[in-house]
């Protein structure tokens, strides 16, 4: 099953979605699996509600349906393209925590930077970003 967005923010299948925002969790210290229901393994979960970053709209969002309001899109938008700017591809490439990830840095810097794209467009047009 697939996920399309509006705006061009993302068209693929939902497990990468679900693998591009792990990988993005990961750029600003958190571990997905960590945070809010079904994602804590043994440990306890740490609800969303709890957490104040501008990044919780995308991280605690489903795969493959709903949307993003227009008004989280632009705050959305500037955090991604500041992850963009802070990846150093060397760093990201030599750490052993990236595992599976460290060959598809690019690809993941690009998914990024089209979803911040799209969410800077839905925010300069007042539209939501519906996944379908």
């Amino acid at each position: 099953m697939g996920l399309a967005t509006s705006h061009g923010c993302y068209n693929g299948s939902c497990g990468s979605f679900n693998h591009w925002r792990a990988w993005v969790a990961d750029q600003i210290g958190f571990a997905l699996n960590e945070y809010g229901q079904g994602y804590c393994g043994d440990k306890p979960c740490v609800p969303w509600s709890l957490i104040c970053h501008p990044l919780v709209p995308l991280l605690n969002h489903s795969d493959c349906e709903g949307e993003l309001k227009w008004e989280d899109c632009g705050p959305l938008a500037d955090t991604l393209t500041d992850i963009i700017r802070k990846t150093d591809p060397e760093k990201i490439e030599n750490n052993p925590t990236m595992g599976q990830w460290s060959e598809n840095t690019k690809h993941m810097v690009n998914l990024t930077q089209k979803f911040a794209n799209g969410c800077k467009l839905a925010y300069e047009n007042k539209e939501n970003v519906i996944f379908s």
